[in-house]
């Protein structure tokens, strides 16, 4: 018959282990919500680069305008405004092209972040869980395993002389 001790044992080296793996993900999960948080930081810095070199592009693409106006002796030129009007159009709609696409893709890896966050804590409410469960399962396998106790005979419910 086995020990009762190994019983005990076994839910002390199960309660051990839920909360290891509890720990474990926590820490995993934790490190893909940094890791998300970085990326949507990275995104807003790309973003902030993308535009500097747009508006870079545009402030040339002006100067060589104004250099070749400034060449053929022209005073203000409809059409260089024109072309400069165009461009400055341009720049600014893919600037807000990429300005939505950058808050979508940052407010994506917040919610992703989130969602880490919930199964973390998913994950260590299960071992807890897990662990409550083990005990009275232990439990029933204690009693399961110990002999039952003797019954004094004199107080059984077959003996007419109780009632008497």
């Amino acid at each position: 018959m086995p020990e009762p001790i190994y019983i005990f044992a076994s839910l002390g080296l199960s309660t051990l282990g839920a909360m290891s793996r509890a720990r474990s993900e926590q820490t995993q999960l934790n490190l893909v919500a940094k890791q998300n948080k970085q990326n949507a930081e990275m995104a807003m810095i790309q973003a902030e680069q993308n535009h500097n070199t747009m508006m870079s592009s545009l402030r040339a693409y002006e100067g060589t305008l104004k250099f070749a106006n400034a060449v053929n002796k022209v005073g203000t030129d409809r059409s260089m405004n024109a072309f400069l009007k165009d461009a400055e159009t341009k720049t600014a709609n893919e600037i807000q092209s990429l300005r939505a696409q950058t808050l979508f893709s940052v407010g994506r890896m917040g919610l992703s972040t989130q969602q880490q966050a919930l199964q973390a804590q998913s994950a260590t409410q299960a071992a807890y869980l897990n662990t409550a469960m083990m005990i009275p399962t232990a439990m029933y396998q204690y009693k399961q395993l110990t002999p039952p106790t003797e019954v004094d005979s004199s107080s059984t419910l077959d003996d007419p002389e109780t009632f008497a």
